[in-house]
């Protein structure tokens, strides 16, 4: 299920619930700083956050053709996105650097 969170005239901005229950256990500050970093992709577009600064990445994760984007919001979290061309972006999760981290150690 998908809670429509903000809409402009750039994307329509979409949380799964599971984002949506990770934004809920944010503090307020912290809630702030992810929305913000959100609001900067409909500001200036995927496109410009790729090509003009460092805190967007793109990847496929393992055995999937899925094409998901890593936003850093500060140095304790990222918003895990996918981008549904041309106009919507579905927020999948938030997340803490270090599980990202831990995670990645037990892939390899």
């Amino acid at each position: 299920m998908l809670l429509t969170a903000m809409q402009n005239t750039l994307y329509n901005i979409l949380f799964t619930q599971r984002a949506k229950v990770a934004l809920d256990t944010l503090s307020s500050e912290e809630k702030d700083n992810v929305l913000q970093a959100i609001h900067r992709l409909e500001t200036f577009g995927i496109e410009a956050e790729l090509k003009e600064h460092n805190n967007l990445k793109s990847f496929h994760p393992d055995k999937s053709d899925e094409h998901l984007y890593l936003l850093r919001v500060n140095s304790t979290f990222r918003v895990i996105f996918k981008w549904i061309v041309p106009d919507r972006i579905e927020i999948i999760d938030i997340v803490m650097q270090d599980r990202l981290e831990l995670f990645a150690t037990h892939q390899n």
